[in-house]
């Protein structure tokens, strides 16, 4: 019954943060075709509650993009990516497609 519940919990939330990384990734290529020479703003990825965490058995990871554009994570990504920078900002800031 454990490894039931911790699948479908970790499998759901998985999911669910795999659409958010396909959103992310296609902004990111709509910004560089589009010439697009600035630093991207986008939303907070979800986060998972302490229900789902408990019930994953402790398997659930999450994005760690952070709101300082200059943080080893965003520039990883960024050089990744071949953009100028991201960052994370609040929702009603965002300028990001996610």
């Amino acid at each position: 019954m454990y490894f039931i519940i911790t699948t479908i919990v970790a499998f759901n939330y998985l999911y669910k943060l795999h659409i958010e990384t396909e959103e992310l990734v296609s902004f990111v290529n709509q910004a560089k075709r589009n010439n697009h020479n600035a630093v991207l703003e986008i939303k907070p990825f979800i986060k998972s509650s302490r229900l789902e965490d408990l019930l994953s058995g402790f398997h659930l990871i999450e994005n760690e993009l952070t709101e300082e554009e200059n943080s080893w994570e965003n520039v990883a990504f960024s050089r990744y990516y071949g953009i100028k920078g991201i960052r994370v900002v609040q929702e009603k800031n965002a300028r990001g497609n996610q």
